[in-house]
């Protein structure tokens, strides 16, 4: 142990009188540990993130919207598709393996509330059963009646950032807002979803009875999506084939024709996501070797020079019967040394830097213990390595020619 503090306060010392290349050095390897901590964390929130969104679309549920399938690389043919109906509810809920479904008429509309208004906002016409597929909350207030839904009654529940837009901390429930030109009485307010990872708002959206969407905002008799809740992920595909052929010949199209609907399964969705985070974790984990060359590079140079400068101290140290080893082993010691110190920084500032990018990217807070394992082992590896040539040059040296130099 006491040899070890000599060796910590000599290795002090020695890097203090090269002061400046010991800081280019350090911030060679705090910049490769400062990128590998931030990629790690960043893209650790990231995934948090979508599997949160995928709970907050659903338990186990599937959207089909009425549109042309999506085709990878091709913008989607914008024209209104006006075949969907109710009676297409109906069939898919006699799907095997189909435990709920729920139809959705969207749109967007102005809102107003005495002298407060907003310009744009999304009506979606659902049903009560869209509200548990989806696992909203309602914070005040009650979910649509039945007489509410078969009167076609002029009711909306507001999501909670345009109930705070409209009423601040004023109560809503029973308050007559104006969706256009139209009146609606406030039912309810839902707790409070945030921006999903596509960056939709899932607060600034009111909810109206779907009957009351169809004949009274609207004006159409069909559907816009049909939300189904599966038994299980693993019956998607066998869901998906029944259902689109049960929709290809409710809907009347030939075959070799394209299909009028798009089944999306959020699962699909999320790997692709995933796909993506991993593509520029790789690219941000590649930028982290290359500064840890960078370091590397530096702490050899630095290295080397203190070999050379110090040729006649380690010919004393030899002559007075230090081995091989002992120099060898306070060299490495050295350039560990500096491995570690750019490593502690590198974790530190990265782990600050990743809680700025999630606060600022709402993302959720995470920091991974994995990350700066990984980051200070890497740290001292490159120093130890970087310092593993300039250490054996200097244990060779045979003490009577260093001290003649």
């Amino acid at each position: 142990m006491k040899r070890f503090s000599m060796i910590f306060l000599q290795v002090q010392a020695v890097l203090s009188a090269y002061r400046l290349r010991t800081m280019i050095a350090v911030i060679g390897i705090l910049l490769g540990a400062m990128a590998l901590v931030i990629v790690q964390n960043v893209s650790l929130a990231l995934n948090t993130q979508v599997a949160e969104d995928i709970k907050e679309i659903g338990d186990k549920v599937v959207t089909i919207f009425a549109r042309p399938p999506r085709i990878a690389g091709r913008m989607m043919r914008r024209e209104r598709i006006k075949t969907m109906k109710y009676e297409d509810l109906e069939a898919i809920l006699l799907v095997q393996n189909v435990l709920k479904a729920s139809a959705c008429i969207r749109g967007t509309r102005g809102i107003k509330y005495l002298n407060n208004t907003m310009s744009s906002v999304s009506v979606l016409g659902v049903d009560n059963v869209y509200f548990d597929l989806r696992g909203l909350t309602i914070a005040e207030g009650q979910p649509f009646t039945d007489d509410e839904m078969r009167l076609r009654e002029k009711s909306a529940i507001l999501g909670s950032n345009v109930y705070r837009t409209l009423f601040g901390n004023e109560t809503a429930i029973g308050k007559t807002i104006y969706l256009g030109s139209t009146s609606f009485v406030v039912t309810g307010v839902f707790e409070e979803k945030g921006v999903d990872s596509g960056g939709n708002d899932r607060d600034t959206i009111v909810y109206i009875p779907v009957t009351t969407a169809e004949t009274r905002v609207y004006n159409q008799n069909y559907l816009n999506e049909i939300a189904i809740q599966m038994r299980e992920w693993e019956d998607f595909d066998s869901i998906s084939a029944d259902v689109s052929r049960i929709l290809r010949l409710q809907h009347k199209i030939p075959q070799g024709e394209p299909n009028d609907f798009d089944l999306i399964n959020p699962v699909n969705e999320e790997e692709t996501s995933r796909t993506l985070i991993r593509l520029a974790s790789s690219l941000g984990s590649a930028s982290a070797v290359l500064a840890f060359i960078i370091g590397s590079v530096g702490i050899f140079s630095l290295m080397l020079l203190i070999v050379n400068q110090r040729i006649v101290e380690i010919g004393i140290k030899r002559a007075i019967g230090a081995t091989r080893s002992d120099i060898l082993f306070q060299f490495l010691f050295e350039s560990g040394y500096i491995g570690i110190l750019g490593g502690v920084f590198g974790i530190f500032i990265g782990s600050v830097i990743s809680i700025i990018i999630s606060y600022f990217a709402e993302l959720p807070f995470v920091l991974s213990a994995s990350a700066a394992f990984i980051g200070l082992f890497a740290s001292i590896t490159a120093g130890v390595a970087a310092g593993l040539y300039p250490a054996i040059r200097a244990s060779r040296t045979v003490p009577v020619k260093a001290l003649q130099v």
